[in-house]
């Protein structure tokens, strides 16, 4: 994620960070209730890691891997062409409300995008 994100800086770019939704498109299954807990964590974390303080845990592990200072984070997408027709595309939707809420709580700036095709 550094690499990428570093290179575009370097070039001006404005890279598209997208977390998992818990859903596959593979097997157009999602996980739901507590299995999708880490799917949260893991939103939240990858934020931090890119727009956090180095004071923070994950912007701490940026600043040992070479980039003090913070990215400047312009969107984040949730799921990735996850919206199926049928009961994978309804789950996704409510993932994405899941994932989005807690998000937004914590970075309430950041714009949130719909992985849908």
């Amino acid at each position: 994620m550094l690499e990428l994100l570093q290179m575009a800086d370097d070039v001006g770019a404005r890279p598209l960070l997208v977390v998992n939704a818990g859903c596959s498109t593979g097997d157009k299954t999602c996980v739901s209730g507590t299995a999708l807990e880490p799917y949260i964590q893991g939103a939240l974390n990858a934020v931090e890691y890119v727009t956090g303080d180095v004071s923070t845990v994950w912007g701490g592990k940026r600043a040992a891997a070479g980039r003090p200072v913070p990215f400047d984070l312009k969107a984040l997408g949730i799921g990735n062409e996850n919206c199926e027709n049928g009961e994978s595309g309804k789950q996704y939707a409510r993932n994405w409300y899941v994932i989005a809420t807690a998000v937004r709580a914590k970075y309430p700036h950041i714009p949130l995008v719909l992985g849908c095709e």
